[in-house]
């Protein structure tokens, strides 16, 4: 359940090395869940998650400051990609993620 809404800065926590190859990867899938809360500038959520990418299966956990009106718990799932183009026109030149 959810409502409101709110604007989140993540901090994630990759604490293996596979975790970071699994991130770093071409493209990851994560399924992991959320329990959150914010009210005007004071908001914290937490989350934990399975990672699975190229580099196998990891777990990562995640921090976050919220700032807004909101509260819920979910369950949430989410593809991590690279997107070459947009790299390239950032810094003018492409350039290898790994």
């Amino acid at each position: 359940a959810l409502i409101g809404g709110d604007i989140t800065s993540y901090l994630i926590i990759l604490n293996t090395s596979r975790a970071v190859t699994t991130f770093a990867s071409q493209g990851s899938v994560n399924l992991g869940a959320e329990a959150g809360v914010s009210v005007g500038p004071l908001g914290r959520s937490a989350t934990g998650n399975v990672n699975a990418g190229g580099g196998g299966i990891a777990p990562a956990y995640s921090y976050a400051h919220s700032k807004g009106f909101f509260a819920g718990i979910s369950l949430e799932g989410s593809v991590v990609g690279c997107r070459n183009d947009v790299n390239a026109k950032f810094y003018g030149r492409p350039v290898d993620v790994n």
